[in-house]
């Protein structure tokens, strides 16, 4: 586990240094390789789950505007993740606002994900975010650790330095405000 957990620093670590080097001028050829791997796997997926993302031939718009933002934004990247990993972060975020754009998400959607134990699909945080106006700071920022993020309980508790069970507890109470407003 330890080495798995070392060869991703250090993957993270050259796809940093590799987009530091891009921003001086360097290395131009590999960031590049870099950089066309990353959106050909966002083309895939788009390609692949136009109809399940309810995008249609929109996924080359959505393509397209990722590709010019992570161009425009790579001073931004930081490391704290894969290349490919920080790319799909600016396609969760236009398709978020792609969704908001279009009204996209029915009633059913929305019952649907709150309904379900594991909010883990782009689709299902697009629906959930609709709800996230109605929680405090403090339920709005655990929820979104949980359903943005990824992160466990455990986590978010050694983040914020309180017990797993008051972070369950609040995720409850939350998830209990969202299902009284359907």
């Amino acid at each position: 586990m330890k080495i798995n957990s070392n060869i991703n620093l250090a993957k993270h670590d050259s796809d940093l240094k590799l987009c530091k080097d891009y921003i001086q001028g360097n290395r131009k050829d590999e960031f590049h390789s870099m950089y066309i791997d990353a959106l050909q796997k966002v083309e895939r997926y788009l390609k692949t789950n136009q109809q399940r993302l309810n995008i249609g031939d929109d996924w080359v718009d959505i393509l397209g505007v990722v590709s010019e933002n992570v161009l425009r934004k790579i001073s931004n990247f930081r490391g704290g993740s894969l290349f490919s990993t920080w790319v799909f972060g600016f396609v969760r975020n236009h398709l978020l606002q792609y969704w908001t754009q279009q009204k996209k998400l029915s009633n059913h959607e929305i019952t649907d994900c709150i309904a379900t134990s594991e909010h883990t699909t782009l689709e299902e945080f697009a629906s959930f975010k609709l709800y996230l106006d109605i929680l405090n700071q403090t339920e709005r920022t655990i929820m979104i650790y949980i359903f943005l993020h990824g992160l466990t309980f455990h986590e978010i508790s050694k983040k914020y330095k309180v017990s797993e069970e008051s972070i369950q507890l609040t995720y409850n109470k939350s998830l209990e405000k969202i299902k009284s407003t359907l």
